[in-house]
């Protein structure tokens, strides 16, 4: 199947969309944009367009999605504990 200029106008649109996602920490999103930039260059692989070209194997995008799920299971994990900082609920007393 060729590479249509459609083609090359999603996967810039989806690299976009990964990239910004990453951005805000939205990894979920990240991760989908990026799996669907794999799906597209597995049917085209070798995609240009006059001066813009994206010329990545889509395995290569194998480890910006795992960096995804790393993140998201970090944001998870610190969520879960409350984050770096913790507190303690003190009780005071007065002597008598």
């Amino acid at each position: 199947m060729a590479a249509t200029t459609n083609h090359v106008t999603e996967l810039l649109a989806l690299y976009d969309a990964a990239t910004a996602a990453m951005d805000s920490a939205d990894w979920s999103t990240a991760k989908r944009a990026l799996m669907k930039c794999k799906m597209l260059l597995a049917i085209a692989p070798d995609v240009n367009r006059g001066s813009t070209a994206v010329k990545f194997k889509p395995d290569q995008l194998d480890s910006l999605i795992a960096e995804c799920n790393r993140e998201a299971a970090a944001a998870t994990a610190t969520a879960s504990t409350g984050g770096p900082w913790q507190t303690t609920k003190v009780n005071y007393q007065r002597a008598t």
